[in-house]
């Protein structure tokens, strides 16, 4: 823990990094579902709910509105229904995720510990920039990271997204960063392979068993927290150097 405030650049990953997007993505599918099968049992609706959150894997979280309308095609809707069906599930999905988004407990007293000390704090993002930042407002995380320091993909080609290491490389330029004094914590191996990838200290931030595969240089990071909560930040035992 020490050894990470001593650094000066801390750059966050933001959905599930920091938010808990996950929770509010899964509890909005789940409400939308209910709402156009009223009368499923609790067995039924979870196999429903198993079988879109397939089809939002194919088809990333960032379209629901394509993964909706794929699954009601799939479940044999009327094909008149299906536009008119897809548009409700979208309003609900929208309105509930909207609401429920919150930080994970713990965020904000690590990020008042960094600025109380003067750190840098930054944001690198896969995602559209005005979504993220209408979560930041809507979670106040917006009062630890302005404007001109959220960096997200939206805004750069698309294959200069995570896991390349393009966005992280080109704060680094414009605030003139020193590799040495920046760390990026994240919660995917993408995340973390990208941050190797700019040659600057990283962390796991998440489930340790997302790493048990993790067996190459590039997807193992510097560091690993299980919950902001406790904050036990652990040096994480490297098969190889960097």
């Amino acid at each position: 823990m020490k050894e990470i405030l001593e650094l000066t650049y801390h750059i966050f990953d933001l959905d599930d990094t920091l938010i808990n997007t996950r929770f509010a993505y899964f509890l909005s599918q789940r409400k939308a579902l209910e709402e156009i099968y009223p009368d499923s049992d609790q067995d039924d609706l979870i196999i429903k709910i198993n079988r879109l959150k397939k089809l939002t894997a194919h088809f990333s979280s960032a379209f629901p509105k394509e993964y909706f309308k794929a699954f009601l095609i799939q479940e044999s809707f009327a094909k008149n229904e299906i536009e008119k069906k897809t548009e409700r599930l979208l309003r609900i999905y929208e309105k509930v995720f909207w609401e429920n988004l919150t930080v994970f407990e713990g965020v904000f007293k690590y990020l008042d510990l960094l600025a109380k000390q003067k750190k840098q704090l930054f944001i690198i993002s896969n995602g559209n920039f005005e979504n993220q930042m209408k979560k930041m407002r809507l979670t106040k995380l917006n009062s630890y990271f302005p404007k001109k320091n959220v960096y997200v993909s939206s805004r750069f080609k698309p294959d200069q997204k995570k896991p390349s290491p393009f966005i992280i490389l080109k704060l680094m330029e414009i605030q003139t960063v020193n590799p040495s004094q920046a760390i990026y914590y994240g919660n995917s191996v993408s995340d973390i392979i990208s941050g190797n990838l700019a040659g600057i200290k990283t962390l796991f931030m998440g489930d340790k068993k997302l790493l048990k595969n993790s067996v190459e240089k590039l997807e193992q990071p510097d560091y690993k927290l299980s919950s902001w909560k406790n904050r036990k930040i652990q040096r994480f035992e490297k098969t190889f150097d960097r």
